[in-house]
């Protein structure tokens, strides 16, 4: 369909006055001596009067009523054989035009920034657009109007905007092709880099983060990285301070208090439970207080990042408890709690199958599992290690579920 200009030229004398010309493949030949202008030259020239709303604004085209050919002559109109410019879907030739024309709107060109993707992916795996917001660290206005954005140019709504944010159907369809979009980026800025990157990243375990999740977060950074990877484990604050000296490139810790936020990532929120061999008289219930278990034996956690706000809970609510065994060894008071030696505090991540466990109406206590990283440490390699954090299970379903206090 042959395309018209959407409003009249002026400001043209009768002599100079042209008109904006759709060019179907019939029509003639333009002027072998016509000069055409690039849309670009006219961004800054565009006045509030020659916008019109869902227009395009082609460039200025200087031409003057007739020109002068080789020969002498003069030439008007339309001859020789080189095309017309193109814009959007219109095919349009100016004659003799000295302002800017506007002509008919064209389609809309969406730029789906990366961003808008990683939004729904956080708000897919956090199930809250705040948490989303928190680890993408922007607002959540930001992070909403991103998602709409993507969910504009898709053509279909991704997320139901309720209490639960739960995926639509199209979101779930969604959801597996954003991760691999996200996926790709990161091997593509990888595989372009101009300089190549270090071959080693230095990485710290906090003697008190779940090993087994830890481990599968670790193999699949490194099926992603190009790095080889040097694993050290050892007391959280000791890791940060190994951090901050630049002897580590990033540590994954359990902390109580706030890290920075540009330089951290939180993976997980979760409480401290207490945790029992499945036969033992706590696994009847689901909540205790703590002056109902006196004569309870506890395995005491050396590690524990809640000690002394644990143990200044107990003292208050009655004798201190007796101590069968006292270890900095997770491995080991997990397994002293399963042979039935005594109960044990432990955050929910540490419990393991076949243990029972139960919430204390009197400490509610939580705890946070971070990632921290170095600053400037390589984009490429901290964006697969967070990208591989997110997508790892840290605690059991059936402990998740049976949490009210848990927060993903």
């Amino acid at each position: 369909m042959p395309c018209k200009p959407s409003a009249p030229i002026r400001g043209h004398s009768s002599r100079g006055k042209r008109s904006v010309r759709s060019i179907s493949a019939a029509s003639g030949a333009t002027s072998a001596s016509a000069k055409r202008r690039t849309c670009s030259r006219s961004a800054s020239a565009v006045s509030p009067r020659s916008k019109s709303k869902g227009a395009a604004v082609l460039g200025i085209i200087e031409a003057s009523p007739k020109r002068r050919d080789r020969s002498g002559g003069t030439t008007q109109g339309q001859s020789g054989g080189r095309a017309p410019p193109r814009v959007g879907s219109c095919l349009l030739y100016a004659s003799s035009v000295q302002s800017i024309v506007p002509v008919l709107s064209i389609d809309t060109v969406y730029s789906l920034n990366l961003a808008f993707i990683r939004y729904f992916l956080a708000v897919a795996e956090t199930g809250s657009f705040t948490q989303a917001a928190e680890r993408c660290h922007v607002t959540q206005p930001t992070l909403s109007a991103g998602i709409a954005r993507l969910e504009q140019a898709l053509e279909a709504t991704l997320i139901r905007r309720d209490r639960r944010s739960e995926l639509t159907d199209a979101g779930r369809r969604f959801l597996p092709l954003a991760r691999g979009m996200v996926e790709n980026w990161t091997a593509a800025r990888g595989a372009t880099r101009a300089r190549p990157a270090p071959r080693l990243l230095r990485i710290g375990l906090g003697s008190t983060v779940p090993a087994g999740p830890a481990l599968n977060w670790l193999a699949g950074a490194a099926r992603r990285l190009p790095f080889d990877l040097e694993v050290a484990d050892g007391p959280g604050p000791a890791l940060e301070q190994r951090l901050q000296r630049g002897r580590l490139d990033l540590a994954l810790v359990a902390l109580r208090a706030a890290a920075p936020p540009e330089l951290s990532e939180v993976l997980l929120r979760e409480p401290y439970v207490l945790a029992s061999a499945a036969d033992h008289l706590l696994a009847t219930r689901d909540r205790w207080a703590i002056a109902e278990l006196p004569e309870a034996p506890f395995i005491y956690r050396a590690a524990c990042e809640a000690h002394d706000e644990a143990r200044r809970a107990f003292a208050a609510a009655g004798p201190t408890p007796r101590v069968a065994l006292a270890t900095a060894d997770e491995e080991r008071a997990g397994t002293a709690v399963l042979a039935g030696l005594g109960l044990c505090l432990m955050p929910l991540s540490l419990l393991r199958p076949g243990m029972a466990w139960a919430e204390l109406r009197d400490l509610a206590l939580e705890r946070r599992l971070v990632l921290l990283w170095r600053a400037g440490l390589d984009p490429v390699a901290l964006d697969a290690l967070r990208e591989a954090a997110r997508a790892t299970r840290w605690t059991s379903a059936a402990t998740t579920a049976r949490s009210t206090a848990f927060a993903r």
